[in-house]
């Protein structure tokens, strides 16, 4: 019987190996999660509801010059282009846009509606000047328009 004790001790052996590398190999799964916010991007401009141009006349065809106030309210850098709505009369393709009306005591030469850009840091604000041109207006208008009006639309975009 000697080498049947020699087998179960062997037997024996292998089995508390094999045990004790399943206590020493054992796993488990732990899930992990956190709340991230503030890390999307998020466009958000803010302009004036309403502006009044004044009166324009077929002698003073230009309309007061208006400054304007644009807040980015986002968490990004903005460039804001503002454009016509599509059923705006003819006579609002005559808008024109400036950043500074002077610079080095030069004047500064306004942009028509749809070519003007204009950059905001997140956070902060800028202003540029608006009016209406109608100088080199052809178009006819058929009697006095009193309150004519249009909707501009400032698109944001990142920059």
């Amino acid at each position: 019987m000697g080498w049947e004790k020699y087998f179960l001790a062997s037997v024996g052996f292998l089995f508390i190996m094999i045990f004790s590398l399943s206590l020493v190999n054992s796993d488990d799964i732990m899930v992990v999660e956190a709340n991230f916010q503030g890390y999307a991007e998020r466009i958000s401009i803010e302009v004036p509801d309403y502006l009044y141009l004044g009166e324009v006349t077929r002698d003073n065809p230009v309309s007061e010059e208006i400054n304007i106030k644009v807040n980015d309210t986002g968490n990004i850098d903005a460039m804001v282009i503002p454009t016509l709505s599509s059923d705006s009369p003819e006579v609002f393709n005559y808008l024109y846009f400036r950043k500074y009306k002077t610079s080095n005591g030069t004047n500064v030469i306004p942009t028509r509606i749809g070519s003007f850009e204009v950059n905001v840091s997140k956070h902060s604000s800028t202003s540029f000047y608006m009016s209406l041109n109608l100088t080199d207006f052809n178009g006819t208008l058929n009697s006095d328009n009193l309150n004519l009006n249009s909707s501009v639309q400032f698109l944001g975009i990142a920059r």
